[in-house]
């Protein structure tokens, strides 16, 4: 390996050098280079050849640090689709469950010839369908904007936002505060994954249920480590304990709460019947990630 190479010639042939220089100006050289003269002539050429090493070593742990950052961005890029893979696969399931359940309804409602209820039920399966949809779509975008290595936090969330906006009419007031560096090294890229999908998410269910005319993002990245996302509407909100309390068949939820854990961060619902409704993720600075 070039970095071992040069780390040990580093250690070894400065002083070999000095080493020899010294010999032939003591047995060769003494008159021409003796006295200060010579040790001036040896500083300077041991400086040179360990300048040079050290160039080189320095270029050879630079490579060694690009090579580790790609490795690891790319390791993160395919975690990150595997982990979107998985939510769809959950996701799909519930759904189709559902659609299943609201088609033997529609097929007993028929035997009992209650067509209204058969066209409520009907209806629910549309509207189930559409939001299948919707999250299929969303899906396909997540595994492009997944599948590169030029892929940025900042850029994902401006132009899903600028998506957003034309797909839905709804204003997103997007505002991002991350400290010169967040989310682009490769050890931060991971995180940067999981903030991007709860954003996601969010808007999702203000684009299904919400009713909103408008929407706020706010994103605060410190250079401690602290995190704090807030996605807030004016939509007709919900009682959160009962939503809380339906958790386990609200795949959206536990998604985000999910995302929010692996990276250390806490999770909380705010809302109330026609009061809009906000989802906050926090971390101090310092936290550690949860694996």
């Amino acid at each position: 390996m070039e970095y071992s190479r040069m780390r040990w010639l580093g250690a070894i042939v400065p002083g070999t050098i000095a080493g020899i220089f010294e010999t032939l100006r003591h047995t060769y050289f003494e008159k021409v280079l003796g006295g200060t003269l010579g040790n001036i002539v040896t500083f300077v050429l041991v400086a040179a050849v360990t300048y040079l090493i050290l160039d080189r070593l320095f270029d050879a742990m630079e490579d060694v640090g690009r090579e580790l950052a790609r490795q690891q961005r790319r390791s993160a890029l395919l975690e990150e689709r595997d982990r979107i893979a998985r939510e769809m696969h959950d996701g799909l399931s519930q759904s189709l469950f559902f659609l299943n359940t609201k088609l033997h309804t529609v097929e007993r409602c028929l035997e009992q010839q209650d067509l209204e209820g058969a066209r409520r039920e009907i209806q629910d399966a549309k509207d189930a369908t559409s939001q299948v949809y919707t999250r299929v779509r969303q899906t396909i975008y997540d595994l492009k904007t997944a599948a590169g290595d030029d892929w940025r936090l900042e850029t994902a969330l401006a132009e899903y936002v600028e998506d957003f906006e034309e797909e839905t009419g709804i204003p997103v007031h997007l505002k991002l505060d991350i400290a010169p560096g967040g989310c682009q090294d490769a050890s931060s890229v991971e995180e940067a994954f999981h903030l991007f999908r709860i954003v996601q998410e969010a808007l999702f269910n203000v684009r299904r249920h919400a009713g909103a005319s408008q929407v706020r993002v706010l994103l605060r990245l410190t250079p401690e480590g602290g995190c704090e996302l807030e996605v807030a509407d004016d939509g007709r909100g919900f009682r959160v304990e009962e939503v809380m309390a339906a958790s386990a068949g609200h795949f959206g939820i536990r998604m985000m709460q999910e995302r929010a854990r692996l990276i250390g961060a806490e999770f909380s619902v705010e809302s109330s019947p026609g009061r809009g409704a906000r989802i906050r993720v926090h971390r101090r600075g310092g936290a550690p990630a949860s694996k």
